[in-house]
Protein backbone atom coordinates (compact mmCIF):
# COMPACT_ATOMS: atom_id res chain seq x y z
CA UNK A 1 0.00 0.00 0.00
CA UNK A 2 1.02 3.61 -0.51
CA UNK A 3 0.64 6.94 1.27
CA UNK A 4 0.31 10.57 0.18
CA UNK A 5 1.83 13.85 1.31
CA UNK A 6 -0.35 15.75 3.83
CA UNK A 7 -2.48 18.60 2.49
CA UNK A 8 -4.60 21.30 4.13
CA UNK A 9 -8.09 22.58 3.28
CA UNK A 10 -9.90 25.64 4.60
CA UNK A 11 -13.59 25.25 5.50
CA UNK A 12 -16.44 27.41 6.73
CA UNK A 13 -18.84 26.66 9.58
CA UNK A 14 -17.93 25.06 12.89
CA UNK A 15 -15.52 22.15 13.28
CA UNK A 16 -18.04 20.04 15.29
CA UNK A 17 -20.68 20.42 12.56
CA UNK A 18 -18.15 19.44 9.92
CA UNK A 19 -17.05 16.42 11.97
CA UNK A 20 -20.64 15.24 12.59
CA UNK A 21 -21.65 15.38 8.94
CA UNK A 22 -18.46 13.80 7.61
CA UNK A 23 -18.78 11.05 10.24
CA UNK A 24 -22.34 10.30 9.11
CA UNK A 25 -21.27 10.22 5.47
CA UNK A 26 -18.35 7.88 6.17
CA UNK A 27 -20.54 5.52 8.21
CA UNK A 28 -23.18 5.46 5.46
CA UNK A 29 -20.55 4.14 3.08
CA UNK A 30 -19.28 1.42 5.41
CA UNK A 31 -16.28 3.34 6.72
CA UNK A 32 -15.12 4.20 10.20
CA UNK A 33 -13.84 7.33 11.90
CA UNK A 34 -12.19 7.62 15.30
CA UNK A 35 -11.59 10.95 16.96
CA UNK A 36 -13.37 14.23 17.43
CA UNK A 37 -13.66 17.68 15.86
CA UNK A 38 -9.98 18.41 16.50
CA UNK A 39 -8.36 15.29 15.07
CA UNK A 40 -8.46 11.55 14.52
CA UNK A 41 -8.26 8.73 11.99
CA UNK A 42 -10.58 7.43 9.28
CA UNK A 43 -10.94 4.48 6.95
CA UNK A 44 -13.25 4.13 3.93
CA UNK A 45 -13.69 1.14 1.60
CA UNK A 46 -13.46 2.16 -2.07
CA UNK A 47 -15.00 -0.18 -4.67
CA UNK A 48 -12.32 -1.88 -6.78
CA UNK A 49 -9.45 -0.01 -5.07
CA UNK A 50 -9.80 -1.31 -1.53
CA UNK A 51 -9.41 0.79 1.62
CA UNK A 52 -8.35 4.42 1.88
CA UNK A 53 -7.21 5.36 5.39
CA UNK A 54 -5.70 8.43 6.92
CA UNK A 55 -5.48 10.95 9.72
CA UNK A 56 -6.90 14.45 10.09
CA UNK A 57 -6.32 17.41 12.38
CA UNK A 58 -8.23 20.68 12.66
CA UNK A 59 -6.81 24.06 13.62
CA UNK A 60 -9.15 27.01 13.37
CA UNK A 61 -10.84 26.82 9.96
CA UNK A 62 -8.18 24.56 8.44
CA UNK A 63 -8.29 20.78 8.21
CA UNK A 64 -5.03 18.94 7.49
CA UNK A 65 -5.37 15.46 6.00
CA UNK A 66 -2.73 12.76 5.63
CA UNK A 67 -3.59 9.69 3.56
CA UNK A 68 -1.62 6.84 5.09
CA UNK A 69 -3.08 3.93 3.11
CA UNK A 70 -4.33 3.65 -0.48
CA UNK A 71 -4.10 1.42 -3.50
CA UNK A 72 -1.15 2.07 -5.81
CA UNK A 73 -3.75 2.38 -8.57
CA UNK A 74 -5.69 5.19 -6.87
CA UNK A 75 -3.63 8.38 -7.36
CA UNK A 76 -3.08 10.82 -4.51
CA UNK A 77 -4.27 13.59 -6.82
CA UNK A 78 -7.64 11.84 -7.27
CA UNK A 79 -8.15 11.47 -3.50
CA UNK A 80 -7.08 15.04 -2.81
CA UNK A 81 -9.25 16.48 -5.59
CA UNK A 82 -12.28 14.61 -4.29
CA UNK A 83 -11.74 15.86 -0.73
CA UNK A 84 -10.95 19.43 -1.79
CA UNK A 85 -14.13 19.60 -3.87
CA UNK A 86 -16.36 18.46 -1.02
CA UNK A 87 -14.98 19.45 2.39
CA UNK A 88 -15.66 23.19 1.94
CA UNK A 89 -19.35 22.49 1.19
CA UNK A 90 -20.15 19.52 3.37
CA UNK A 91 -20.91 21.56 6.47
CA UNK A 92 -23.65 23.52 4.76
CA UNK A 93 -25.12 20.67 2.73
CA UNK A 94 -27.83 18.26 3.79
CA UNK A 95 -26.55 14.69 3.67
CA UNK A 96 -29.57 13.73 1.56
CA UNK A 97 -28.32 16.02 -1.21
CA UNK A 98 -24.58 15.59 -0.72
CA UNK A 99 -24.38 12.56 -3.02
CA UNK A 100 -26.04 14.48 -5.85
CA UNK A 101 -23.61 17.38 -5.42
CA UNK A 102 -20.57 15.11 -5.41
CA UNK A 103 -21.79 13.19 -8.45
CA UNK A 104 -22.25 16.20 -10.76
CA UNK A 105 -19.91 18.91 -12.06
CA UNK A 106 -20.19 22.58 -12.92
CA UNK A 107 -20.91 23.17 -16.62
CA UNK A 108 -17.98 24.17 -18.82
CA UNK A 109 -17.62 25.38 -22.42
CA UNK A 110 -15.20 24.35 -25.15
CA UNK A 111 -14.50 25.96 -28.51
CA UNK A 112 -14.13 23.58 -31.45
CA UNK A 113 -13.22 23.76 -35.14
CA UNK A 114 -15.20 22.35 -38.05
CA UNK A 115 -18.97 22.04 -38.28
CA UNK A 116 -21.22 21.10 -35.39
CA UNK A 117 -22.65 18.24 -37.46
CA UNK A 118 -19.18 16.77 -38.11
CA UNK A 119 -18.38 17.02 -34.39
CA UNK A 120 -21.67 15.34 -33.45
CA UNK A 121 -21.15 12.52 -35.97
CA UNK A 122 -17.62 11.75 -34.78
CA UNK A 123 -18.50 11.89 -31.08
CA UNK A 124 -21.53 9.65 -31.71
CA UNK A 125 -19.37 7.02 -33.43
CA UNK A 126 -16.78 7.15 -30.64
CA UNK A 127 -19.37 6.79 -27.90
CA UNK A 128 -21.15 3.92 -29.66
CA UNK A 129 -17.84 2.10 -30.24
CA UNK A 130 -17.37 2.04 -26.47
CA UNK A 131 -20.92 0.89 -25.62
CA UNK A 132 -22.15 4.37 -24.72
CA UNK A 133 -25.30 6.14 -25.85
CA UNK A 134 -26.06 9.61 -27.17
CA UNK A 135 -29.50 11.12 -27.76
CA UNK A 136 -29.89 14.43 -29.53
CA UNK A 137 -28.50 16.23 -32.54
CA UNK A 138 -25.79 18.71 -33.48
CA UNK A 139 -27.48 21.39 -31.34
CA UNK A 140 -28.08 19.64 -28.01
CA UNK A 141 -28.69 16.35 -26.28
CA UNK A 142 -27.50 13.95 -23.62
CA UNK A 143 -24.89 11.21 -23.44
CA UNK A 144 -23.71 8.30 -21.32
CA UNK A 145 -20.36 6.51 -21.56
CA UNK A 146 -18.84 3.72 -19.46
CA UNK A 147 -15.39 4.59 -18.09
CA UNK A 148 -13.23 1.60 -17.11
CA UNK A 149 -13.09 1.09 -13.32
CA UNK A 150 -15.14 4.22 -12.56
CA UNK A 151 -18.47 3.25 -14.15
CA UNK A 152 -20.86 5.51 -16.05
CA UNK A 153 -20.32 9.17 -16.86
CA UNK A 154 -23.47 10.96 -18.00
CA UNK A 155 -24.16 14.50 -19.08
CA UNK A 156 -25.85 16.96 -21.39
CA UNK A 157 -24.45 19.17 -24.14
CA UNK A 158 -25.53 22.21 -26.12
CA UNK A 159 -23.87 23.87 -29.11
CA UNK A 160 -23.92 27.55 -30.01
CA UNK A 161 -21.74 28.60 -32.94
CA UNK A 162 -18.31 27.04 -32.40
CA UNK A 163 -18.82 26.54 -28.67
CA UNK A 164 -20.00 23.35 -26.96
CA UNK A 165 -21.25 23.61 -23.36
CA UNK A 166 -21.11 20.39 -21.34
CA UNK A 167 -22.77 19.58 -18.02
CA UNK A 168 -21.72 16.34 -16.30
CA UNK A 169 -24.75 15.13 -14.35
CA UNK A 170 -23.47 11.76 -13.15
CA UNK A 171 -20.03 10.42 -12.32
CA UNK A 172 -18.27 8.20 -9.82
CA UNK A 173 -17.41 9.92 -6.53
CA UNK A 174 -13.80 8.93 -7.23
CA UNK A 175 -13.52 10.37 -10.74
CA UNK A 176 -12.82 14.09 -10.26
CA UNK A 177 -14.62 16.70 -12.33
CA UNK A 178 -11.20 18.10 -13.25
CA UNK A 179 -10.17 14.77 -14.82
CA UNK A 180 -13.34 14.57 -16.91
CA UNK A 181 -13.09 18.19 -18.05
CA UNK A 182 -9.40 17.86 -18.91
CA UNK A 183 -10.03 14.72 -20.96
CA UNK A 184 -12.86 16.37 -22.91
CA UNK A 185 -10.98 19.65 -23.44
CA UNK A 186 -7.99 17.77 -24.81
CA UNK A 187 -10.00 15.61 -27.16
CA UNK A 188 -13.08 17.42 -28.47
CA UNK A 189 -11.06 19.37 -31.07
CA UNK A 190 -9.50 16.06 -32.21
CA UNK A 191 -12.19 13.61 -31.17
CA UNK A 192 -11.62 11.31 -34.14
CA UNK A 193 -8.13 10.48 -32.83
CA UNK A 194 -9.16 9.65 -29.28
CA UNK A 195 -10.28 6.50 -27.50
CA UNK A 196 -12.32 6.55 -24.30
CA UNK A 197 -9.85 4.05 -22.87
CA UNK A 198 -7.34 6.92 -22.74
CA UNK A 199 -9.12 8.03 -19.57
Amino acid sequence: MASCDPFSIDFSGSAPELFNKISSLIHQHGGSISGDSSGGTFSVPIPVFGTVAGTYSVSGQTCTIHITQRSFFLPCTTIESFIRENIPTVERTALTTLVAIMASCDPFSIDFSGSAQDLFNKISILIHQHDGTIAGNSSSGMFSAPVPVFGEVEGTYSVSGQTCTINITKRSFFLPCTSIETFIRENIPAVERTAITDF
